[in-house]
């Protein structure tokens, strides 16, 4: 992304997607969930084919809110390293069009997430028990990541969107901080 942003250079969405993946700390987020639980899985199980497409949705999910919630703050900095701004540049688009395919790429992933859960193969009894823990605290901590995005004066300086199904956002005005 830093390359991106002193280069003005705008990614494809898919080129986003695969940078914010490697950014975004997912594969910290998924070694500490197991070494704080004490959980005891196999390599072999975390290079399985499910477990690394449930590890990229769980990623997808984790970024692309962060990208909707800090899109203002990074516009006023005049940052426009954001999926927001790689989708209305490749769809041709405006903001809110953009915002709706996001909303709507989330809740794809959450079922992505959710198909691929159901398909993964048992690993024996003792691995598939120490999976279920490893899953529930790793959905936990994807969700309260978001909730903090929503609930964080980071992003909404005092605006309180939590809990709502629409809400007018004004666009922050221009900080002296602009990257560009």
């Amino acid at each position: 992304q830093a390359h991106n942003r002193n280069t003005d250079r705008l990614p494809s969405v898919s080129e986003f997607i695969l940078m914010r993946r490697a950014t975004i700390g997912a594969a910290m987020v998924e070694a500490m969930v197991e070494y704080s639980l004490d959980i005891k899985i196999p390599d072999y199980v975390f290079q399985h084919p499910v477990m690394i497409a449930m590890s990229d949705a769980t990623s997808d999910i984790m970024t692309w809110p962060n990208d909707l919630c800090s899109f203002n703050k990074e516009q006023a900095d005049g940052d426009l390293q954001n999926l927001i701004c790689c989708v209305m540049m490749e769809k041709d688009i405006g903001l809110q069009e953009a915002i709706d395919v996001i909303l709507q790429m989330i809740d794809d992933r959450v079922s992505d997430y959710i198909e691929l859960k159901s398909c993964l193969p048992s690993f024996g009894a003792e691995v598939d028990a120490e999976l279920a823990k490893y899953h529930k605290a790793l959905e936990y901590f994807v969700q309260g990541t978001v909730v903090w995005y929503y609930k964080s004066p980071r992003y909404f300086r005092g605006l309180d969107v939590a809990d709502k199904a629409e809400a007018v956002i004004r666009f922050f005005p221009k900080s002296n901080n602009t990257l560009s």
